[in-house]
């Protein structure tokens, strides 16, 4: 599933595909996969209304990678 949401999006650009990417990778257990794929969502969509919990996320993903 990781790899369609990759590619949907090399091809539409469309930042929501950046959230489900973050998602599926955090689901997956790629750590550092959700936390790029969420910042790169806030780049993209800086007004978004899940910002509070995106950077949540983002939070926690950095400790869990130990970019704290």
């Amino acid at each position: 599933m990781r790899a369609e949401f990759k590619k949907a999006y090399e091809i539409s650009s469309d930042p929501a595909l950046l959230f489900n990417m973050a998602l599926s990778y955090h689901k997956g257990g790629f750590a550092k996969l959700a936390l790029w794929s969420y910042q790169q969502y806030l780049i993209k969509v800086p007004q978004s209304p899940q910002r509070a919990v995106v950077e949540d996320r983002i939070r926690e993903l950095k400790v869990e990678v130990g970019e704290q």
